[in-house]
């Protein structure tokens, strides 16, 4: 049977069914790693990947960057203002340019970091080892950020800038994007890239977009794809020219009929200016994600407040495993994906706190991972312990501080019986109904609003038989039986499965 051809327009695009993989996937993890992992230094509210923009910044280069951002033009989600983003610039470049003087000396070049950028303890089986443990399906690997450098050879990027810009002439000597990508492929996880459209100083980009477009962007994504074939291109850079500009459309039209991996590529929808409009799937940044929507998205943001390692992160500024476990349950259980940053050091190692939560996660998905890989959200996300439905406050996307939206101001107990707390989300398979439970029921848990059938049989995943149910009103009350503490089935959260 012969695939669709998709025209290059947004109607003829959007009209591809999204690959299951990736619906079924669930839990993804961001890799961003490249030069600005030596300083590896940002203020505590803004990304250590922007180092070079930071420290090169004077008011002509921010007004370059605010004016014409098609976020602002547009109202899109996000807390920041035109006037808010350029006090936050000022603030981040002067914090950046203080520690650089400190650390390396007022002369010292950004470009120089290109070879301290060594990754001498690089080595991407460990990596795959420690997400293939972390319980990760797909990984989204900086390919290239807005500096230009890339982590593969790239003649583009060469011929743009007049030399090699890449980790296989500069750094590591390595063909970084390669070896990851074989690593995780042998773990069974589905690769996938970080991919920049727009270079702060490339000097095409400078001198020409439409040339830069013509000779850098498209034939870039194109090599990329036909040598890496990644399942996934998580896009960005795309903020300061509308997707007729990018030549979007026609990038994918090509992408998802005549690319090499045409059937199970998706992209998120960063493509200029049709965010929460056009893509295989939309994605919000350090925020809570949508409700309510038909289309599958994306929340994404970092155990701390960066993408890139960030050196001068303090332990209270990493998310604790509960509310890490939390948000990927309740992203889930609301139809989407969880993309959580795992940034690796300029040698080339995971730090050892973040590897830590990401294997705190995945020893908690080998008991519940049923009740999150390849389900669909229920008809409600949550069950409230007093009677009605309750505002969340998600927050918006961008929102640049270290807190964000923290879904355990709703799910944790201390905070009383008598103020509204999450009980239970909600997820799906066909025939099976699963409770995730953010506190330990003690003695029972009264599943409201389900009418259960005589084939009706209840469960916890990670205790053998199964559990002693009675009909009470309008739900059932399922008996929870006592256990010791090195009983229990896991820590964080507990599912009770339902088959109906």
């Amino acid at each position: 049977m012969a695939m669709e051809k998709y025209e290059p327009r947004w109607d003829s695009l959007d009209r591809r069914a999204m690959p299951e993989w990736f619906l079924d996937a669930k839990f993804g993890a961001f890799l961003m790693w490249g030069e600005y992992s030596v300083p590896a230094f940002a203020d505590s509210d803004f990304y250590s990947e922007w180092y070079e923009f930071c420290l090169k910044a004077d008011e002509a280069i921010i007004s370059s960057e605010i004016d014409g951002h098609l976020f602002f033009q547009e109202n899109q989600n996000t807390s920041l203002t035109p006037e808010g983003m350029r006090t936050h610039f000022r603030k981040q470049s002067a914090a950046v340019k203080a520690f650089h003087e400190k650390a390396y000396g007022r002369n010292f070049r950004f470009e120089n970091f290109y070879d301290m950028f060594k990754g001498e303890l690089f080595d991407p089986h460990q990596w795959a080892d420690i997400l293939k443990q972390g319980g990760v399906r797909y990984i989204a690997l900086s390919a290239k950020h807005h500096g230009g450098f890339c982590m593969f050879p790239s003649e583009h990027e060469r011929a743009s800038w007049g030399y090699a810009k890449d980790s296989v002439h500069l750094g590591p000597r390595r063909d970084v994007l390669g070896e990851v990508f074989a690593a995780v492929r042998e773990k069974g996880i589905h690769p996938g890239i970080y991919y920049t459209m727009y270079e702060w100083f490339n000097p095409l980009w400078i001198s020409d977009r439409k040339l830069y477009v013509e000779k850098v962007t498209i034939p870039q994504i194109k090599d990329i794809v036909t040598r890496y074939k990644p399942s996934l291109i998580w896009n960005d850079g795309e903020w300061l020219m509308d997707y007729r500009g990018w030549k979007s459309e026609e990038i994918l039209a090509w992408l998802f009929n005549e690319s090499p991996v045409a059937k199970e590529i998706v992209v998120n929808d960063r493509w200029g200016g049709v965010n929460g409009k056009h893509g295989s799937y939309f994605t919000t940044e350090y925020g809570g994600g949508y409700r309510g929507i038909s289309k599958p998205w994306e929340e994404n943001h970092g155990i701390d407040s960066s993408y890139g390692y960030k050196r001068n992160s303090t332990y209270f500024e990493h998310k604790s495993p509960v509310r890490l476990v939390h948000t990927l349950i309740d992203i889930v259980s609301r139809g989407g994906n969880y993309l959580l940053n795992v940034p690796p050091r300029a040698d080339g190692r995971i730090p050892n706190l973040i590897t830590e939560r990401l294997l705190q996660i995945g020893e908690w998905l080998q008991v519940n991972g049923e009740a999150i890989y390849g389900t669909r959200a229920g008809r409600t996300p949550y069950q409230w312990n007093i009677n009605g439905e309750f505002e969340i406050d998600y927050g918006k996307s961008l929102s640049f501080d270290t807190g964000g939206f923290n879904i355990t101001e709703y799910t944790d107990a201390a905070r009383g019986k008598d103020h509204p707390l999450i009980e239970a989300f909600f997820t799906t398979k066909p025939g099976i109904l699963y409770a995730i439970l953010p506190n330990w029921p003690r003695g029972q848990f009264i599943l409201k609003d389900f009418t259960p059938s005589p084939r009706t049989r209840v469960s916890m995943l990670g205790l053998k038989g199964t559990l002693e149910w009675k009909q009470s009103g309008n739900g059932i009350t399922v008996t929870v039986p006592r256990l010791y503490v090195d009983e229990m089935p896991c820590r964080y959260a507990y599912t009770i499965k339902v088959e109906l």
